[in-house]
């Protein structure tokens, strides 16, 4: 995928989730559910204003001096990250379905599906700060 594909792909699924979370929570506050709709709109606020906003102004400079989105090392990076991050997502599902009878099936869904993005975030940062597993032998 070309850097500007990747720029306007991202843009626009976060303008979408930004979207339909203001959507729910206008829902929420309509269905007198004050409470979770400050929070929802909480969470799309520091959505917007501390990750998309500062990765879309970092991919449009990167696209704009022609720089590739993806390099042989953030490959990398993403390869280990997902590697990573695939044995923790492991560990998260069996802790899930021990605690099964604790949670309902929805929530037991969203929960292991966050952790899934949650662990792949986390390893991703911890990966991305090393330097020693690059190296070919």
């Amino acid at each position: 995928m070309n850097s500007k594909l990747f720029l306007i792909v991202i843009t626009l699924l976060g303008a979408s989730l930004v979207i339909g979370l203001i959507l729910q929570a206008q829902t929420l506050l309509e269905a007198d559910a004050a409470i979770t709709s400050i929070l929802l709109l909480s969470i799309s606020i520091i959505l917007v204003g501390l990750i998309l906003i500062p990765v879309i102004i970092r991919l449009f400079k990167d696209v704009s001096a022609g720089y590739p989105h993806d390099d042989e090392r953030s490959k990398k990076v993403k390869l280990f990250a997902a590697g990573y991050s695939y044995f923790i997502s492991l560990i998260i599902w069996l802790t899930l379905f021990a605690f099964h009878q604790h949670f309902q099936q929805d929530d037991l869904l969203m929960l292991g599906l966050a952790g899934m993005f949650f662990s792949f975030a986390i390893s991703w940062l911890i990966v991305r700060k090393r330097k020693d597993f690059i190296h070919d032998h």
